[in-house]
């Protein structure tokens, strides 16, 4: 009997201390705005090719997955010409790009992270 009582405290302390090792919940993204229109290649790439509201722009990042860079480099196509803005993650101010192919990124203090959106072809129609 003695035994289990002793137990039950050393479970108790490995529960608690789990909880205690919680990933920090990510700022939530808010504030889309859509500023400019830019392409390399304006002949092959215009702005209606990438046309997205401040709305839709949302509706992207809430979408889309982040991916490392090498992964775009090495599975996805990137357009040449592509939509840039601002959003805020929590009360930072930071810039993001959407090409017309769906490949996004958001860079914060001067930390930029690579998104994909599989789900997004409606939003480029």
């Amino acid at each position: 009997m003695v035994r289990n009582a002793t137990v039950l405290p050393a479970v108790l302390l490995v529960l608690v201390s789990g909880c205690a090792i919680q990933k920090p919940v990510e700022p939530i993204l808010h504030d889309f705005y859509v500023e400019d229109f830019s392409s390399d290649a304006p002949k092959q790439c215009k702005a209606s090719d990438v046309e997205l509201s401040n709305a839709d722009v949302k509706a992207y990042f809430e979408r889309a997955k982040a991916v490392s860079h090498a992964t775009i480099h090495d599975h996805y196509n990137v357009a040449p010409c592509r939509i840039e803005g601002t959003l805020k993650k929590g009360s930072t101010i930071c810039d993001w790009e959407i090409d017309a192919l769906g490949v996004g990124q958001i860079t914060c203090n001067e930390q930029t992270k690579y998104y994909v959106c599989e789900t997004c072809d409606d939003l480029f129609e």
